[in-house]
């Protein structure tokens, strides 16, 4: 801004002392310095608008992982869930298997199996 002010300023006195070469050199300078600032500021405004939407993808992706970690964690409560009455299934198998086997073991020497080996 204060170089396109610098320059239409030399452009006004080159007019003024009818060097009108100068004045059109300053005032090609003028226009290519207006054309980089605009040029400067659509991509400022698409920088600016890229960046919003990256915060908003942001946010959308954080409640996915804050949602995503909560169904993990219900998911893992389940699964232990299962895993402890699966565990607890075979507990009262093995104890059945143990009685069943202690009962047959203890019949079996009750019935004999003392005999020595002499």
């Amino acid at each position: 801004q204060a170089q396109a002010q610098e320059l239409a300023e030399q452009k006004a006195l080159a007019v003024a002392s009818r060097a009108f070469r100068e004045a059109g050199r300053l005032t090609a300078e003028i226009k290519e310095l207006a054309a980089r600032a605009d040029a400067l500021e659509a991509k400022r405004e698409t920088a600016a608008a890229e960046l919003t939407a990256t915060k908003l993808g942001l946010r959308v992706l954080d409640a996915a992982r804050i949602e995503a970690a909560a169904d993990a964690a219900d998911c893992r409560r389940s699964l232990d869930r299962a895993l402890c009455d699966t565990l607890r299934r075979h507990l009262r198998g093995a104890r059945a298997q143990l009685a069943a086997f202690s009962g047959t073991a203890a019949a079996s020497e009750s019935s004999g199996g003392e005999g020595g080996g002499d």
